[in-house]
């Protein structure tokens, strides 16, 4: 299973969150960086894949709605393909 560990201590922005989900989900690189991208790479990817929010608070500070979008792309994920987790912790 592959994980991403998103942290508000690493992640400021956007495009610092598709930095981060690139390097911890080895994505290729020419990863888009942005929703549309992650969720194709993820949706044809057949490796379970699980996203840890860390301080889910402090990233809903610091991502605003790029958060909650960021959260739909995966729960559309989850119930497409199965393989995709998210679990936010405080």
């Amino acid at each position: 299973m592959k994980t991403a560990f998103l942290s508000p201590k690493e992640i400021h922005d956007l495009p610092a969150l598709h930095a981060a989900l690139a390097r911890q989900l080895d994505f290729p690189a020419w990863y888009g960086a942005n929703l549309d991208a992650l969720h194709d790479l993820l949706c044809a990817s057949t490796e379970r894949t699980a996203i840890v929010l860390l301080g889910s608070k402090g990233l809903a500070r610091q991502l605003g709605p790029d958060l909650d979008r960021l959260l739909a792309v995966l729960e559309d994920l989850r119930r497409e393909t199965g393989r995709v987790r998210v679990l936010q912790l405080p």
